[in-house]
Formats: C-alpha cells, structure tokens, sequence
C-alpha cells in the first residue's frame, strides 16, 4: 500500500495530527513468537501520547464502522478501526476484537488480487476545473455487483518501477481487467457527462503518451458497457449485413436429356450417302452455333432469366455441340475407312490384271502358231 500518501492525508484530516502507518502482524494478546503460517497483518496507525486524546475521536469519525453513502475516506480506501487487544478489558470485547481478525485474514488471503497497469501518469494531480484527480474520478467507479463498495479497493505506486498497482475484489477481476483497459475513454465519458465538456483533454493528460494513442477514435458506449472505435464501427456494419449468401443450401440445375446418335455401318459402294451425311452434320453445327448463339443474346436482354438458367442452356449448347462433332469425327473416320479398303481392292485387282498378262507372253506362241506355210 501507497503509505505516503496516505498518512498525508489522514493528517489533514485530523486537524494536522502527525500519524504513522506501518504494515505489520495484529496482536493475539499472547506471548511468544507467532508462525508465519499463522500470522494475520493490517495497517497499524501510530499517534503520539500527547494527541491520543484529541486525536482519537477525530480517527473514529473518520473511519466509522457503518459510513454514510456521502462519506469519503482518506484516498477513497475503505477500513475500519478497531483498538488494540491488549486496551480491550472484557472478555466480549476480546472475542469481538479475535472475529475481526478472522475477518482480517480471510479478506487478505481469498478476496483481494491485484492488477499491474503502466498506464497512469499523474496519478494525484488534481484538475481545478474538475475538482478532481485522476484517484479521485477511478475510485468514484462502483462495483458492478454491489454498488455499496468501490470496484477498486485501492490504487498504489509501485516501488520497483513506473507501474501502478490496483487492488480489486477477486469476484470483479475480470471486470476490472475490461475497465482498465477503456479507462480513458470510460471516464472521458463520465466526466464530461457530469462535469464539464472540457474534461476530455484535461482526462488525456493524466496518463501515458500510449494510452491517448491507443483513445484517439475510441469511445465510451454506456448502451452496451464497452468502450469502440473505428474498428468496432466497422464491424457493426458488416454484422447488419445479409448472411443468407454463406449459408444457403446450394442446389444444382438438373442438365437436359439427350438423345445420342450411332453410326450405322454403311456398304463400301455407299461413299456418296456418307460424304452427303458429314455435311449435312456440318451445316446443322453451325446452325446450333447460330441457335446458342441467339438464345445467349436472348438471355441477355431478357433480364428475368435468372443466372442457373442460361448456365444450364449453355451447357446444353455446349454439350449438343460436342456430340455432334464428335459424330462427325466418327463419319469422317468411317469414310476414310472405306476409301482404304477401296484402295486396297482397286490395287489388288491392278496386281491380278498384270499377272495375267506377263503369263501369256511368257509361253511363246502367236496366234497363227498352228498353221502350215
């Protein structure tokens, strides 16, 4: 705990009393060395005898058992002042003072965590304008639960380095983790709400060159508890968006039936029929090319077709065509066949002519080989 500060201000308090503030082990009215195990610590506060008695009611008002909601303690940190065992006669007094300190224990070992920002710089700097200091305006921020208490309990420079250290309630850790970080915009906020609207750039300066630029387009959004900014904006957008695209269903167009062709195998002395049947196969594929060509331009201009529609007539075009050409591939390749096993016979009966007429002249007889001269 911050001890300085403190002990500076519950002096002001009373009336400029000197105090002392020391952390130590509470007296169990017992004598001997306590184990650690078993030692139960608080703030003690120190007076001199001769301001006991002036000084003694002037601390009781200040740290009442059952404070008013208008009631602020030195640094806004909530404790309670309970005497020493040792100045307690009565045997219920004792008991009383042995319940606190089990109170005393469990709130120092299971309630208490502590939160390390480098965010803060002027930490008790007060602003004439607001009447206020940057302590003053974190702890005003209530518990989210239980508004009776502070959500910080207390705010301390660290000894070690910059830092400072927030001691909150375990039960608000998380939200005390999400107030930190939108602090400057969170109080920027409030502030201006209540005080004045030039309480932003006196807010700004009380902390660190890095938490401004990280506030410079974020905003406090009390409708939703959180702090936004361009980002978030820009999100909020895309989310009012239509996600129907991304999760519909996607159904496909079922293609058209078609009929295929077969080639019927023709005779050899029908070349003509075929040479007659590939063009014919030419002039009814340009005719689909024409055809898909025209009922393309239709869906065009015709803005009621929908997009699967003149996809699958395309595929449709496409497919015909494909066929057809590869019947004309067929034809064409069966024609070419014929031709070859014409060749083939043509030859064959060249060869047979030739070999027949070297025969005859190979025997050496004329035709009047028989008569006598």
């Amino acid at each position: 705990m911050d001890v300085l500060p403190l002990k500076e201000q519950i002096s002001e308090s009373i009336q400029d009393v000197p105090v002392g503030l020391r952390w130590k082990m509470i007296n169990m009215g017992t004598q001997g060395k306590v184990k650690e195990a078993d030692q139960v610590r608080a703030l003690h506060l120190y007076v001199d005898e001769l301001d006991v008695r002036m000084a003694k009611p002037l601390l009781a008002a200040l740290y009442p058992s059952h404070p008013g909601d208008d009631h602020t303690f030195p640094l806004h940190i909530r404790m309670r002042l309970v005497p020493e065992i040792d100045s307690v006669l009565n045997l219920k007094g004792r008991k009383n003072i042995d319940k606190l300190r089990a109170c005393q224990n469990n709130w120092n070992r299971t309630k208490l965590t502590f939160i390390k920002t480098w965010e803060i710089e002027l930490l008790d700097s007060r602003s004439g304008l607001l009447g206020l200091s940057l302590r003053d305006a974190m702890m005003s921020i209530r518990h989210p639960t239980n508004a009776k208490f502070a959500l910080f309990h207390s705010i301390d420079k660290s000894w070690r380095d910059t830092s400072h250290i927030l001691t909150v309630l375990k039960s608000a850790e998380s939200y005390a983790h999400a107030m930190v970080s939108a602090l400057l915009p969170y109080l920027q906020w409030k502030v201006c709400k209540a005080k004045s609207d030039q309480a932003g750039p006196i807010i700004a300066k009380w902390f660190k060159p890095e938490a401004r630029a990280r506030a410079v387009d974020a905003y406090w959004d009390p409708r939703e508890e959180c702090v936004k900014n361009a980002s978030d904006r820009m999100i909020d957008l895309s989310a009012m968006d239509s996600d129907d695209l991304y999760w519909a269903a996607e159904t496909s167009t079922p293609a058209p039936k078609r009929k295929r062709v077969h080639a019927d195998e023709e005779s050899l002395d029908d070349s003509t029929s075929t040479v007659k049947t590939a063009v014919s196969t030419k002039a009814k594929l340009k005719s689909a090319l024409k055809n898909s060509g025209s009922t393309e331009t239709t869906a065009t201009n015709n803005p009621k077709e929908t997009d699967a529609t003149t996809v699958a007539s395309q595929n449709s075009a496409i497919s015909q065509l494909t066929e057809q050409v590869s019947q004309i591939k067929m034809e064409n390749k069966q024609l070419l066949d014929k031709f070859d096993r014409l060749a083939d016979r043509m030859e064959q009966i060249f060869s047979s002519a030739t070999s027949q007429s070297t025969r005859r002249h190979a025997g050496g007889h004329s035709s009047d080989s028989g008569l006598q001269k």
